[in-house]
């Protein structure tokens, strides 16, 4: 069996675990006529003018709860049906995403040569193809197992209900110390993790960074609508963050955190932890840093959103071999990496050959942004100093870095950065060393227009 060969066999295999045919979708669940037509019929039966007293009081109270109750199963098929319909979209996602790759695969294997040296050069081709299939595969997995958690979470409040209706809901233990109503002591829920269940996207406790999460929305003003509608495109779940679990956390002067990651986390591992600082900062600080005394931004921010976070995940798509090669070839050559709240790496350290891919103040290879100092004492603690303080560090006689004389703030230059890593997403690998090269001859007698484009300012250019 080829190499192509055997990559077809595999794309099958992962292919025919999304099924056949037409998903279901939950439109049966949201569609709630017969529930208003019960509620309607429940309305008119209250009592009127014409009857009054002591069973027309008992008679009303029954009609008013048995509403409610109606109102709530109603409440439970809409959020089973948006389940319904998320699973739904993971599965035509899924095999979209898998098309794609056998597209890609078979179009770049259409253009080696056929021959000896041809089946060698599709090596990398097929390796690329089915990492990316392992990719989608293990990624709708885990969409589809916290989606069966939400729909189990939504059954077991359809027991509830029911239970209440038959009068079992009233338990004891569930009223407060005097057994006459709620537990005053029971903390006011949160905003954002109502507008979340109430959207059918948390179910259980918001724990770990998840509720740290919820907390920076609270703390910069995001609104609720905003954390909702990046759960439910995005599929951000409690488990989403427990990739930043075992990753040393570093916060910056604004509070905001970068995750230093341990020696031997995989390219797979460092592309979500990247995304899901982005993630959970709700923002960069970039316009903040950009409104010091004397300081000028060349960009307006991009506000926190959706949209921003599929902008991330595209680039980390375009840039897919800065996380499978490079983040091996840096940890391999000595280097540390750790993410930001950019959504992409940032690196340092390391031995000769990696001493190569950094000049100036740092040179960016796809989504990872190191630093140029290449002989620090150590790493890790240089990258964890770079970040307390706030500002750019640049490389000094002993090796080590120091912070720079223009007091750069990191924000800003994290965002020139990130930039360089969309003109790699932008024109591709090879596309963008000849561009950079090729700048390097018009820096000559104007500025490089790829550190134009980056914004001078913020490179410390200007």
């Amino acid at each position: 069996m080829s190499v192509l060969e055997g990559f077809l066999s595999t794309w099958a295999e992962a292919r025919a675990t999304f099924g056949q045919g037409v998903p279901q979708t939950g439109e049966p669940f949201k569609t709630d006529g017969p529930l208003s037509r019960v509620q309607s019929h429940l309305t008119a039966a209250t009592p009127g003018s014409s009857w009054s007293g002591t069973a027309s009081a008992a008679y009303d109270v029954a009609n008013t709860e048995q509403r409610g109750k109606v109102a709530e199963f109603a409440t439970l098929d809409r959020r089973m049906g948006e389940q319904i319909d998320r699973a739904a979209r993971v599965v035509a996602g899924g095999r979209n995403d898998l098309d794609a790759v056998r597209t890609w695969v078979l179009d770049a294997a259409a253009k080696v040569p056929q021959n000896v040296a041809g089946q060698q050069m599709l090596v990398p081709i097929v390796k690329r193809g089915l990492s990316d299939v392992a990719d989608i595969v293990k990624r709708s997995n885990g969409e589809l197992n916290s989606i069966a958690t939400t729909i189990r979470g939504i059954g077991n409040e359809y027991s509830a209900l029911g239970d209440q209706k038959r009068g079992k809901g009233d338990q004891p233990d569930k009223f407060g110390p005097d057994k006459n109503g709620p537990d005053s002591d029971k903390p006011p829920e949160n905003k954002y993790e109502k507008a979340l269940r109430d959207a059918g996207l948390l179910n259980g406790p918001a724990e770990g960074y998840y509720k740290k999460w919820l907390e920076n929305a609270e703390r910069r003003g995001v609104p609720p609508e905003v954390i909702v509608e990046i759960a439910r495109r995005h599929h951000i779940t409690p488990d989403s963050f427990k990739v930043l679990d075992g990753m040393e956390e570093v916060t910056d002067p604004d509070g905001k955190s970068y995750f230093l990651m341990p020696k031997g986390t995989s390219g797979a591992d460092a592309r979500r932890a990247a995304l899901m600082t982005y993630v959970l900062n709700c923002g960069t600080d970039y316009d903040k840093a950009g409104r010091q005394p004397g300081v000028t931004n060349d960009f307006k921010e991009t506000p926190y959103s959706a949209d921003e976070v599929q902008r991330i995940i595209d680039r980390q798509n375009a840039n897919s071999w800065s996380y499978d090669q490079d983040v091996g070839f840096v940890d391999g050559n000595g280097g540390r990496l750790m993410t930001t709240p950019n959504g992409m790496l940032m690196g340092l350290g390391g031995n000769q050959l990696q001493d190569m891919y950094s000049e100036g103040g740092g040179s960016t290879w796809g989504d990872i942004f190191m630093v140029n100092i290449d002989d620090p004492t150590d790493a890790a603690d240089q990258l964890r100093k770079i970040v307390k303080s706030g500002v750019a560090w640049y490389p000094g006689p002993d090796g080590n870095g120091y912070p720079g004389a223009n007091q750069l703030d990191l924000d800003r230059l994290l965002h020139h950065e990130e930039r360089h890593s969309q003109q790699w997403a932008r024109m591709g690998y090879l596309g963008f060393i000849d561009a950079y090269v090729t700048g390097k001859v018009i820096e000559i007698f104007t500025d490089h227009p790829m550190e134009k484009d980056a914004g001078l300012h913020d490179g410390g250019y200007r």
